[in-house]
């Protein structure tokens, strides 16, 4: 009769709509069913019924279902260019859990400053689930090596090893280090503040510088003392026959000959 009463089916774990099916075939009347996430109930099941399993309802009574969202999803925040603490609030306010944090070394990215996310930025996951940061210890310092002495593609493969690029190579006269041959870096051995990456300038050796003797003969004694001086060479004067004539008769290394800048050379006077 009118008053008669049926037990609510248990229906929870079932397909909405197989629920439903089940509600109405003991009398009852389905609800709109509401809906809730669930870590443990897949999306589109029931997870519970208001009256609950067994209770008895009059027939036509109405039973409200509570039906799965599934897991609740998060979006990654964007941390990338965050300080760490910036990026772990970002993360926490989003649902989500700080990983493992990691350290790395960045040509770009600024100390003390997040490098990247993983999983990236925009990723959906399960509410609660870990993000790991790489956070950058800033630029990776280096040491230049003592390139005095190696020859220039030495010095490159050195400045190379050291995690440094090779700069501007100028040449200067030495006397002391070998044509070919590093005289300098700059930074030097040993500079403070060098990180990788930073470029190394280096000048090589051209060796002695020469200059070649003049032809002076002819000259007066100081014309040809000046010609000779002008090109930074000593000039010793030597008189053959008491230098009667005060004319330059030759020199030694001779007219023509390669000498290094500020050797001696004999003015010999007639």
């Amino acid at each position: 009769g009118p008053g008669r009463r049926v037990a609510v089916p248990d229906v929870a774990g079932r397909a909405q709509e197989e629920a439903r099916s089940a509600v109405e075939a003991a009398g009852l009347t389905w609800g709109s069913p509401s809906e809730s996430y669930s870590d443990t109930v897949p999306a589109g099941t029931v997870i519970s019924t208001r009256p609950s399993a067994s209770d008895r309802l009059r027939v036509s009574g109405t039973v409200t279902a509570v039906v799965s969202l599934g897991v609740e999803q998060k979006t990654v925040p964007d941390t990338v260019g965050q300080t760490q603490d910036t990026a772990t609030g970002a993360i926490e306010s989003a649902g989500l859990a700080v990983g493992a944090v990691t350290q790395s070394w960045s040509a770009t990215v600024p100390e003390g400053q997040v490098i990247f996310s993983d999983p990236v930025a925009g990723t959906t996951l399960d509410h609660g689930s870990a993000v790991s940061l790489e956070v950058s210890k800033g630029r990776e310092p280096a040491t230049v090596p003592d390139l005095a002495g190696m020859t220039q593609d030495d010095a490159e493969t050195a400045v190379a090893a050291a995690g440094l690029v090779l700069g501007d190579v100028s040449e200067e006269f030495s006397d002391d280090v070998e044509r070919g041959a590093v005289i300098s870096s700059d930074p030097s051995s040993g500079a403070d503040d060098v990180h990788v990456g930073d470029a190394v300038a280096l000048v090589v050796s051209r060796g002695p510088e020469t200059v070649t003797v003049p032809d002076v003969t002819g000259k007066q004694e100081s014309e040809a003392r000046k010609a000779l001086e002008d090109l930074g060479l000593a000039v010793t004067v030597s008189d053959v026959m008491g230098g009667l004539f005060g004319t330059a008769h030759s020199t030694d290394p001779a007219a023509g000959e390669k000498v290094r800048g500020g050797s001696e050379v004999t003015l010999y006077i007639v």
